[in-house]
């Protein structure tokens, strides 16, 4: 079965289980799943765009705004689980839980130690449907607070599109010139566009060389991109 198919039984599920007719539950996830185009963007739209589509009913919009909350205390709980985020895959374990179900775009930081034990993640900002702003100070007041080596920078594009703006990679660039001269290493800058995590520094937007100035945190570094989940 295809992915889209396996989406469309998901939705046609839910919509059963919330009380609605097997017929008029497939109809109303066929047409749902057109308007929004995938289901993260229609698992996070609010109820009352969904009930006001005139498709589902009230309990059946608030199950499937449901959804991204039930994801996301999953991904906490993995994200707990990871002690050590030495690679990019096992960053985006831990701050993927910081972007589920939001619907305006946030700033986050990730603090890790010298050899990548995390030390700290959260959000720094929050902003609008298409933007937020950046503060370098947030950056370096969370690093100074634990005493950081390493950071990762992410945040999230409520658009879903995966594609770093030129803005994106101006941020990147700053971040990675000022944690230079403090001697903080920078492994990437991660962004969560629904269900993917895009890495700036393996889409190649900014040189290696600029990723890797100097020998900061060097295995941390050297394996980021290589290592395994």
């Amino acid at each position: 079965m295809s992915g889209s198919q396996d989406d469309l039984k998901r939705v046609e599920s839910l919509l059963v289980w919330a009380g609605m007719g097997k017929d008029a539950a497939r109809t109303a996830a066929q047409t749902l799943l057109a308007r929004y185009g995938s289901l993260a963007p229609l698992f996070e739209a609010a109820p009352e765009d969904l009930a006001e589509t005139g498709l589902v009913t009230p309990n059946g919009a608030a199950l499937l705004h449901l959804i991204p909350q039930i994801a996301a205390y999953t991904a906490r709980d993995e994200a707990s689980s990871v002690r050590r985020a030495d690679t990019f895959q096992k960053a985006a374990k831990v701050l993927r839980p910081l972007f589920i179900g939001s619907q305006v775009e946030k700033n986050g930081i990730l603090c890790l130690d010298g050899d990548g034990t995390v030390l700290f993640s959260g959000i720094l900002q929050e902003g609008t449907v298409d933007e937020t702003p950046f503060y370098l100070r947030h950056v370096l007041e969370a690093l100074l607070r634990c005493r950081a080596q390493a950071a990762v920078l992410c945040h999230n594009h409520p658009s879903f599109s995966p594609k770093p703006s030129r803005d994106d990679i101006e941020t990147t660039r700053v971040c990675l010139n000022a944690l230079a001269d403090l001697g903080i290493a920078m492994p990437d800058h991660i962004i969560f566009a629904g269900r993917q995590a895009v890495s700036i520094r393996e889409s190649g937007l900014i040189s290696e060389a600029e990723f890797c100035r100097g020998s900061l945190c060097e295995p941390l570094m050297r394996g980021w991109l290589g290592g395994g989940t």
